[in-house]
C-alpha cells in the first residue's frame, strides 16, 4: 500500500540499467531512495534502502518501479523458499523425523 503514494524521476538509462529515485510525495525529493532496475528477462532492482537485503522482503521503492514497468508476477528470485507454504510442511515432516518425537518402547 506504500508504494501507492510514491512517485519516481529517471536518474539515468542504459540498455542494461536504469537508474531511478523514488519516494513518497509529500517528501523532499532529496530524501528518496535510489533504485537500480537490471533489465533483462527477469526483472532484478536493488534499492538504497536495503530493506530486501536486511528484512528478505521488497521495499515500497522496488514495488513502485515493478508497477511502473507493469509487472504482474513477482519474479521468483524475490521469493524466499521461507515464506512459502512448502517451507511450513517442510517444518512439520522435520519436527515428525526428529529424535524428540520418537515414543520410547
Amino acid at each position: 500500500m506504500a508504494s501507492v503514494d510514491c512517485s519516481h524521476e529517471t536518474l539515468s538509462k542504459d540498455v542494461e540499467l536504469t537508474t531511478y529515485r523514488v519516494g513518497p510525495i509529500i517528501v523532499e525529493k532529496e530524501k528518496w531512495k535510489i533504485v537500480c532496475g537490471h533489465s533483462s528477462v527477469d526483472f532484478r532492482a536493488t534499492c538504497s534502502c536495503a530493506k530486501f537485503e536486511t528484512e528478505g522482503m521488497l521495499c515500497k521503492h522496488i514495488l513502485y518501479i515493478m508497477k511502473k514497468k507493469k509487472l504482474i508476477d513477482l519474479p521468483k528470485h524475490y521469493i524466499f523458499p521461507r515464506w512459502t507454504i512448502a517451507a511450513r510442511y517442510k517444518a512439520i515432516e522435520d519436527a515428525r523425523d526428529s529424535p524428540s518425537h520418537v515414543v520410547a518402547q
